[in-house]
C-alpha cells in the first residue's frame, strides 16, 4: 500500500538534509582550516572563506611528515 503524505516527505527530506549538514560541517570546516596560516586559524573567529596557503601548508606537511619515504615503503610493500 502506497501512502502519499507530501507533510511527512517533506519532513523526513529536511531531518535527513539536517543531519548531512551536521555531519559534513567538521570536514568542511577542516579543509577551510588547511588553507591558511596559523595565525589566521587561531584568529577568533576563524575566518570561514578558503585562503591561499594550501600548497604551502601540503608541502611543509609532506617534508614534515616525512610523506615521501613512507609512501616509498608502501609501494614496495
Amino acid at each position: 500500500m502506497i501512502e502519499r503524505t507530501p507533510i511527512f516527505n517533506i519532513v523526513s527530506q529536511v531531518l535527513l538534509f539536517l543531519g548531512l549538514a551536521v555531519s559534513v560541517a567538521p570536514f568542511v570546516i577542516v579543509l577551510i582550516a588547511a588553507t591558511h596560516n596559523l595565525r589566521d586559524v587561531n584568529a577568533v573567529p576563524m575566518p570561514l572563506l578558503p585562503g591561499h596557503d594550501l600548497l604551502a601548508n601540503l608541502a611543509g606537511a609532506w617534508t614534515r611528515a616525512n610523506f615521501g619515504v613512507k609512501l616509498l615503503n608502501s609501494v614496495i610493500f
